[in-house]
């Protein structure tokens, strides 16, 4: 059975994220709704936790292409690589980075799987928060 977005559930935009003894995962800051920040230019420190559920049939190496936009200008581009597991969910992590963000924005993930439909997975505005 070929790979799907579909079984990608989990997509949670976060400070950080790191690995933990016995197969656990930490995710810290996890950002719900929109960025507020104080000021422009804002610095922001951003990770991604995924989870892919993969079909009970599905198996073998699965390649996600991820691309990072800030309204329509393209920050970052990369591949995730994994294989699927026999049992259960595999994760994808983009660890912390530091971004900056010179005005109001939004804040987009986009995602293909095999080089496939690319897909927006997650979006945010950043916006300068109430005094």
């Amino acid at each position: 059975m070929p790979h799907s977005l579909d079984n990608l559930r989990s997509v949670i935009l976060c400070d950080d994220v790191r690995a933990e003894v016995g197969n656990k995962w930490s995710v810290m800051g996890v950002i719900g709704g929109d960025v507020l920040v104080p000021d422009f230019p804002a610095m922001i420190n951003i990770a991604f936790f995924m989870q892919y559920y993969p079909s009970p049939d599905e198996e073998g190496a699965i390649r996600l292409h991820v691309r990072l936009l800030q309204d329509d200008e393209e920050i970052v581009k990369g591949r995730l690589d994994g294989v699927i597991p026999k049992t259960g969910t595999m994760q994808f992590v983009l660890q912390r980075a530091l971004v900056r963000f010179d005005k109001e924005s939004s804040f987009r993930m986009m995602m293909s799987l095999e080089g496939g439909e690319e897909r927006e997975v997650l979006s945010r505005r950043i916006i300068k928060a109430d005094s």
